[in-house]
């Protein structure tokens, strides 16, 4: 039969989700066009091909970051929360003016 879902079900299919004033968690496989339009931040995509947040990440990188790992971008810190050898599945991502962005500082 499958499973029953409400509107009061937790939204877990959601690749970002708002988990304070300018921060989030999303799925690393978000592409990059909906991640603006969930949080703003917009990546800059001269400097490589990459499709979504992970891609970027490893980019950026230039290898799959290890958990805990912060890249800043702009007014953004993209904070690596889970990743396996092969690529990053969930980012937290703090942006300028929330309070976790400058106390969880590096």
């Amino acid at each position: 039969v499958g499973e029953i879902h409400d509107e009061y079900d937790a939204e877990t299919d959601t690749p970002v989700q708002k988990i304070g004033e300018g921060r989030f968690t999303a799925d690393a496989a978000i592409n990059l066009a909906d991640l603006e339009a969930h949080t703003g931040l917009v990546l800059p995509s001269e400097e490589g091909d990459f499709e979504s947040l992970g891609g970027f990440l490893v980019h950026r990188a230039g290898r799959v970051p290890d958990v805990g790992s912060v890249i800043v971008v702009g007014d953004y810190r993209l904070v690596v929360k889970e990743a396996d050898d092969t690529k990053v599945m969930r980012v937290e991502i703090l942006r300028r003016g929330n309070d976790s962005f400058t106390s969880e500082a590096p």
